[in-house]
């Protein structure tokens, strides 16, 4: 009964002095709680240590305070094969590259440049190879195993995955 949960928006944007504004004042209250006799925790989505905001506030209470960091399932993980992790914000020479290199790919960040996406995964003959994940472990959570359908664009939300492996097929 004496638990305090809080809230806090991380900007999901190109600002970056929007976004270190936001890492600086949220880093500030858990340094300020922790001061003041307060246990403080930050949850995250997966693990704490991929694709998460997570770092960027440890990096900022690392010298004040003790941190703790505790490992999350990732959303990714394939037995044998080799797997690679890409953001899709990336260069799209570097894109391509990883398209036409390895078996097992994820993509991360696909929301902001999903119809490219699927372009190269057609160009590349990846489509059939290929499944989207939106809000992953998440009350809203929907999986689309056909990247054709043009009214998938609507419905993905910033924490949407591509998984492709062209050793199955999705269709």
């Amino acid at each position: 009964e004496d638990l305090e949960i809080k809230s806090r928006h991380f900007p999901m944007s190109n600002d970056s002095f929007e976004k270190i504004q936001v890492w600086n004042d949220v880093s500030s209250e858990i340094v300020s709680d922790v001061k003041d006799g307060k246990d403080v925790g930050f949850i995250t989505l997966g693990d704490p240590m991929i694709y998460s905001t997570y770092v960027y506030v440890m990096e900022r209470l690392m010298e004040d305070i003790e941190v703790e960091t505790i490992p999350g399932i990732s959303s990714f993980s394939m037995d044998t094969d080799p797997l690679i992790v890409i953001p899709c914000t990336m260069e799209e020479e570097k894109i391509d590259a990883a398209l036409q290199t390895y078996d097992c790919l994820v993509l991360m960040k696909v929301y902001k440049n999903f119809k490219e996406i699927v372009q190269k995964l057609e160009k590349y003959d990846l489509i059939d190879h290929a499944i989207l994940v939106s809000n992953s472990s998440q009350e809203r959570e929907e999986v689309f195993t056909n990247l054709r359908d043009d009214k998938i664009d609507e419905k993905i939300s910033y924490f949407s995955t591509i998984l492709v492996n062209k050793n199955r097929n999705t269709r």
